[in-house]
């Protein structure tokens, strides 16, 4: 069995830092779709967008904690002129490398992205092979509806229970859904 740490939505890498604080045998593994944070820690970067398919997407960047793939996403001070980033199938990198016997935290702060990651990791059934998940919600910022948000997670639900994620208070556990 591996113990694995997912960070999508890296940033600059302190949830990585405050993770290692609390468990420090882990594989881990980040990504990092915005080309201009600075990577400063002593873990690889995957440089690109955690999204449903592999290839390419369009990216709309902005402060360094918002950038996003959605040009209409209401905070973060987007630039109105995306840039084209790769992009990866993450449900299909699940897959491919990991198994049911691993042990997996996965932490979510893609800034809206996490709604169509979320729902097709559950068609294909890779969430299954999560253990825990952290996720920074952002439907409001992104136009979903509270009722989207909540059929996802009353789909999450039966498969596991989703736990908040907080850059601002940096603790990983509260459940929130």
């Amino acid at each position: 069995m591996r113990k694995v740490f997912l960070d999508c939505g890296a940033n600059d890498g302190r949830s990585v830092e405050m993770f290692r604080k609390h468990f420090t045998d882990y594989e881990i593994y980040c990504f990092e779709a915005n080309p201009k944070i600075k990577w400063n820690i002593d873990v690889p970067l995957i440089r690109k967008a955690v999204w449903i398919f592999d290839g390419e997407i369009k990216f709309y960047k902005g402060s360094s904690l918002a950038s996003s793939i959605f040009k209409n996403k209401t905070t973060g001070n987007l630039s109105k002129k995306p840039i084209v980033i790769p992009c990866l199938d993450f449900s299909k990198w699940i897959l491919n490398n990991f198994t049911k016997q691993d042990e997996i935290i996965l932490k979510l702060d893609i800034e809206g992205a996490e709604y169509k990651v979320l729902d097709k990791m559950i068609l294909d059934d890779s969430i299954s092979l999560i253990s825990k998940l952290y996720i920074d919600w952002h439907y409001m910022k992104i136009g979903l509806s509270k009722e989207e948000h909540d059929r996802l997670v009353s789909r999450l639900l039966t498969n596991l229970i989703p736990l908040s994620w907080s850059t601002e208070s940096g603790i990983f556990g509260s459940i929130n859904v």
